[in-house]
């Protein structure tokens, strides 16, 4: 099999995800980017030993977006947002084994981005209908969880191409990214990623990039940075699904050099995803969740 820890990055299908993009337009310039904080609400994945990484970072957009679009998750509408018992979150395995049929790969091999566009269009599961096992197990999808996963679906994407496009998207609160890219990244303080070679080799992995953060903020977070990050320097945060012991409580972090390089990067594939829910112009009050003060 070849050397990856589930996004298959020698098989994927750039030209599918480029004629189905939604045209990218700058619509917001940096200015009007919003500082956001995950790390009060967001669910850390840990996908265990298996190669699901695609469809956590499918989930993983789809939990961003709906939030975006509503201003809470609450999933089943019980009143109580952001429920952790699975209530309130999509389904890693529903998003990788339809991403895996998308693309006809069979066994714990990976899937594609592209893989994951006709699933986004079509519906994402919610865990509840799907809950996350180690095992691997495709058949555990059946037609009435595809008929359920129709509710919740992504109305569009755009190919993200340059670091300006990336944070622009996330900055601006229109969506999540979601990208396969060679694995470990070069980390810097185990956490940031400040540039990369071309040359980097690994394996592949897929994650989701949701927030922009001041550099003066992570600094407080992350002393260890103090150096490394200037004050008003902004720097994109992406959930990784390793458990909140990897990296930095589970999240990485790039600068805008350091997406440029992992964009530059021939085994790089990254789209936007947005609108889950009903599409309106996004003026998101992170502030009330937020820990930094």
């Amino acid at each position: 099999m070849i050397e990856n820890l589930g996004y298959r990055h020698d098989i994927e299908d750039h030209e599918a995800i480029a004629l189905g993009s939604h045209p990218y337009r700058q619509q917001l310039m940096a200015s009007e980017w919003q500082e956001a904080d995950l790390f009060s609400w967001w669910h850390v994945r840990n996908q265990g030993p298996k190669g699901s990484c695609r469809g956590h970072s499918l989930a993983a957009n789809a939990r961003l977006c709906y939030f975006l679009a509503k201003g809470e998750i609450d999933l089943d509408q019980d009143g109580l947002s952001n429920e952790a018992n699975l209530q309130d979150d999509f389904s890693p395995d529903y998003c990788y084994y339809e991403c895996q049929k998308a693309s006809g790969i069979s066994g714990d091999n990976g899937a594609t981005i592209a893989g994951g566009l006709s699933v986004g269009q079509a519906g994402i599961a919610r865990e509840i209908d799907l809950p996350y096992e180690t095992r691997y197990a495709p058949s555990r999808v059946t037609a009435a969880i595809r008929e359920k996963a129709k509710q919740w679906h992504f109305r569009r994407y755009s190919k993200l191409t340059s670091a300006q496009e990336v944070f622009d998207w996330v900055g601006s609160g229109q969506g999540g990214m979601d990208w396969g890219t060679v694995w470990p990244l070069p980390f810097t303080k185990g956490c940031l990623v400040k540039g990369m070679s071309p040359r980097q080799r690994g394996g592949g992995h897929a994650t989701a990039g949701g927030a922009l953060i001041r550099g003066a903020t992570l600094k407080k977070l992350l002393p260890s940075l103090a150096s490394e990050l200037r004050d008003d320097e902004w720097v994109l945060q992406c959930m990784n699904s390793h458990s909140s012991s990897a990296q930095f409580r589970g999240f990485y972090f790039l600068t805008m050099e350091g997406c440029a390089e992992v964009l530059a990067h021939s085994w790089t594939e990254a789209i936007g995803w947005s609108d889950i829910a009903e599409p309106r112009p996004r003026k998101i009050d992170f502030t009330k969740r937020s820990v930094f003060g």
